[in-house]
């Protein structure tokens, strides 16, 4: 037990964890123990969200142990985990052996691969929306997760596995070389960059003048003199005298800006140090993040450092105009390419940038659509579902199942027509709602959605066959992943409700049927009510869905009546709901069965009448009196010794033992008594009342909010059928708004 256990009304936390004694009365020498015992469920809670579990399981499917222990998933179940593996794709996890449930990311999708990633703390919390567990905070892989590729390769897959390809064999691979480009000398035979270069002046002439500038340079030694010869450009030369190499610096400076038409410098305190002159250029390239005041425009207002800039006589100084010519351009690429709706595009090609070069390639439309191709992932896969068996009763097809998208085709192979209701609703034949097909027909569905789909068949016309009828179908579904739903035992039952009911109800018997079957206790339930969204869903045996329906009988004052996802309650007079199933049908005997109920609460309390029984030896009475429950199980009533709060689970259960049986209230054993049962009454098992010649005695007035029976249970079993109940109950209470 632990903090998942613990209640939000203290008083409901007397009993909430039993290594706690914190219910009225308790002794005072169990006050430390008592404090102890909180301070070890709160270090166990905080290492159970903080990270401390490590993951297990096997491939996909993940599996964790909380040291506090958990709750079945509810809202506001979360916690903290270290994952031992990465995920190869769409995963799942269990907690605490609980039913396991799809693991998604913070957008409910299915997890790509490597979402998880050893030695990583993943955050998961319960979504009782979809009913999945989702990953917070968890993003895509990003590309620094990987290794990084060799110098002069990229990453690709030659047919072998994952490797490096070299630079020529993506070349070779990609058919770059196919593409025509023009060579630099054709570029600069012609065309604007021919003209561009014709109007600038030759190295030869660039050479000619300054070899009369370094003539006069020659004999100067002062900075102040070569700025009067060779202008702003040689703001840089110092010590000419001393080292007259770094003219040759100066002058390719000179060469860069007579061909650019601009002064370049590196920084904004270089270029601040020569004077403009009027309408002069210059530019400061880089990506610097520094900044000035703009000495021109008015307010000199800080801009940055790079840029382009204009000389100003009037005030003094240089003014920013615009971004670097890089960045201009950067800004401008793509500006003049047309778009186009991807659906009506002729073509599509794909461009790479050579890592070496630095230069631009484009794939032919052939290439790109190849390369697309292989990349691609396809959006559904098809699976094939051969030889499924109808009968002339609506049976599952297909469970619900968000991942089926797209058409539905299913072909009837024997001598039988068929009709199939894809609403999660039985399928009748020539009732509205249900789609009629033709024996030996092959019909295409459509898209048909995510809800249950169910089936049923009838003989053919002519047929004379009075046998039972069952026929074969085979089915194609399409699904986001390529592996089909396996359906569930609740998934029976839903297909059976005739009118719709809430996700959350029915999400909350998935789970707990799912739980209880895999304690093998659900397959020894035969008999199981809760009251859900309406009456005639309530007739649905929840442990027996497919067998016969329980029957309401009114009596002479109206319908009982029925109060969604709370209750069914009788007048005490003449009402009663008939199981129809007898003792033997559920399995009892006499030394082998169980009998639980709850009444709902508020209900009152009544001295006499049953809530559910087959004879005035076997039935229930919760709520009897205040504080008592009354137990039959033999010749005589039982009641606990001590009065305990009214409406809880009670019942009682012989494991295979005639001499004696055990009664339960809530989630302890009260008692084991002797009292044995002479026979099993050959009557059918009522609810509001129990069976007698006449059809019901001792009818009750108090509304039934659960009822289950069937063989007899071990001491925990039964005490986990209560639980069971209870979180399908506070589901239930939270539809009902109580």
């Amino acid at each position: 037990m632990g903090v998942q256990a613990w209640s939000r009304d203290p008083d409901e936390n007397g009993r909430a964890d039993p290594t706690i004694p914190a219910t009225d009365g308790a002794a005072a020498r169990d006050y430390q123990r008592g404090q102890r015992a909180v301070m070890a469920g709160i270090r166990r809670f905080a290492d159970d969200v903080s990270g401390a579990i490590v993951s297990g399981g096997i491939d996909d499917a993940y599996t964790v142990q909380t040291f506090g222990g958990s709750s079945p998933y509810r809202r506001g179940s979360s916690l903290s985990f270290i994952a031992d593996r990465a995920n190869l794709g769409p995963a799942s996890l269990s907690v605490d052996g609980y039913v396991s449930l799809s693991l998604r990311d913070r957008n409910g999708l299915p997890l790509l691969p490597n979402a998880l990633r050893p030695g990583r703390l993943a955050r998961v919390f319960y979504d009782p929306d979809g009913s999945f567990w989702r990953l917070e905070g968890l993003e895509v892989v990003k590309n620094d997760d990987f290794d990084a590729a060799p110098p002069n390769t990229i990453k690709g897959n030659d047919g072998q596995g994952l490797t490096d390809l070299t630079v020529d064999a993506a070349r070779t691979l990609l058919q770059v070389d196919r593409v025509a480009n023009k060579s630099e000398d054709e570029m600069v035979a012609e065309g604007a960059i021919a003209n561009a270069l014709a109007a600038k002046s030759t190295p030869e002439q660039v050479e000619e003048s300054l070899s009369s500038i370094r003539t006069d340079l020659s004999g100067k030694t002062s900075k102040k003199y070569v700025d009067d010869s060779v202008g702003t450009v040689a703001t840089g030369l110092t010590a000419l005298q001393e080292d007259f190499g770094e003219l040759d610096n100066e002058v390719a400076t000179i060469r860069s800006g007579q061909n650019a038409g601009n002064i370049l410098v590196e920084t904004w305190a270089q270029l601040a140090a020569i004077t403009p002159t009027l309408n002069a250029r210059a530019e400061i390239p880089g990506t610097a993040t520094t900044t000035h005041p703009d000495p021109v425009a008015a307010g000199n207002p800080v801009v940055p450092d790079p840029g382009t800039y204009r000389g100003s006589v009037t005030p003094l100084g240089w003014a920013r105009i615009g971004p670097t010519t890089a960045a201009a351009a950067a800004a401008e690429a793509g500006k003049g390419i047309t778009t186009s709706p991807l659906t009506r595009a002729p073509a599509l090609q794909l461009a790479f940038r050579d890592p070496d070069t630095s230069l631009l390639t484009v794939l032919s439309p052939a290439d790109s659509a190849a390369f697309i191709q292989e990349i691609a992932v396809p959006t559904t896969y098809p699976t094939d579902l051969t030889d499924v068996v109808l009968t002339e009763t609506s049976s599952l097809i297909l469970p619900e199942d968000p991942q089926r998208s797209g058409d539905l085709l299913i072909q009837i192979i024997d001598k039988a027509d068929a009709g199939f209701n894809f609403t999660s609703n039985p399928a009748v034949m020539d009732v509205p709602g249900t789609w009629g097909q033709k024996s030996g027909q092959w019909v295409n569905h459509g898209d048909v959605g995510t809800l249950a789909v169910t089936g049923v068949v009838r003989r053919t016309a002519g047929d004379g066959s009075t046998t039972p009828l069952s026929a074969k179908i085979n089915m194609r579904v399409r699904r986001r992943v390529n592996t089909p739903l396996p359906a569930k035992l609740a998934d029976a039952i839903f297909v059976r409700w005739p009118d719709s009911a809430d996700q959350r109800f029915k999400d909350a018997i998935r789970q707990e049927v799912d739980y209880l079957a895999g304690l093998g206790i659900y397959q020894k339930l035969k008999v199981w009510f809760l009251p859900g969204a309406s009456r005639a869903n309530n007739m649905v045996n929840l442990a027996d869905p497919n067998g016969p329906l329980f029957v309401c009988h009114d009596g002479a004052e109206g319908a009982i009546e029925t109060q969604p996802y709370k209750f069914m309650r009788g007048n005490g007079v003449d009402q009663y709901i008939d199981t129809q199933r007898l003792a033997a049908d559920i399995g009892m005997t006499l030394a082998g069965h169980f009998l639980a109920a709850k009444v709902y609460p508020g209900g009152g309390v009544k001295t006499d009448g049953f809530a559910v029984g087959n004879s005035i030896n076997f039935g229930m009475q919760p709520g009897r009196d205040a504080g008592l429950y009354g137990f039959r199980s033999g010749s005589g009533l039982e009641v606990n010794d001590t009065p305990l709060p009214n409406y809880m689970w009670a019942g009682f259960s012989r494991d295979n033992d005639a001499a004696n049986f055990s009664a339960f209230v809530d989630e302890a054993k009260i008692w084991t008594r002797p009292r044995a049962i002479a026979a099993l009454p050959t009557r059918s098992l009522n609810m509001l009342a129990i069976n007698s010649t006449a059809g019901f005695a001792g009818p009750t007035s108090l509304p039934i909010h659960g009822v289950a029976a069937g063989f007899g249970l071990a001491d925990q079993s039964v005490i986990r059928v209560f639980q069971a109940n209870k979180r399908i109950q506070a589901v239930m209470a939270t539809i009902a708004g109580a």
